[in-house]
């Protein structure tokens, strides 16, 4: 079976309606399931006990430092990060990609868009862990 054909799974952390309704009524289907968490701390538990291929973070989230923790979750999975956010200045957004995000998304979003970052970052992800995977295989036999 291939990594494709598992159900998906999208972590998203916020603790607004108004973020992750929509994102769960775009991307929620029988091939993808999404978990919301409220805190950065619960999503920290969510992490270390499930296989995800997506967090989208809300970045007012306001229970722990967001670059810290974008910092662990890149340390802790290799995985698409999208941030979600009020507008910020430029440097803000590039102090986000340095801390490990993998796309920026401004609030109030358009949701068509931000369903389709989320698709093509979980197509890259899921090629690139079969792709490992197949390097790992044939380096073994």
């Amino acid at each position: 079976m291939t990594l494709s054909m598992i159900k998906r799974k999208i972590l998203v952390i916020s603790s607004d309606p108004a973020i992750y309704s929509p994102i769960q009524s775009e991307l929620e289907s029988d091939t993808t399931e999404i978990q919301c968490v409220a805190s950065l701390s619960e999503a920290l538990n969510y992490i270390t006990s499930a296989e995800y291929c997506l967090i989208l973070i809300d970045m007012q989230v306001s229970d722990m430092d967001k670059i810290e923790m974008i910092r662990i979750l890149r340390i802790t999975r290799h995985l698409p990060i999208i941030a979600v956010s009020v507008p910020l200045e430029s440097n803000e957004i590039i102090t986000l990609y340095h801390a490990g995000i993998t796309s920026f998304v401004e609030n109030p979003m358009d949701i068509e868009i931000c369903a389709a970052q989320a698709e093509a970052l979980i197509r890259l992800y899921l090629q690139t862990e079969e792709e490992s995977k197949s390097r790992a295989t044939v380096a073994l036999g």
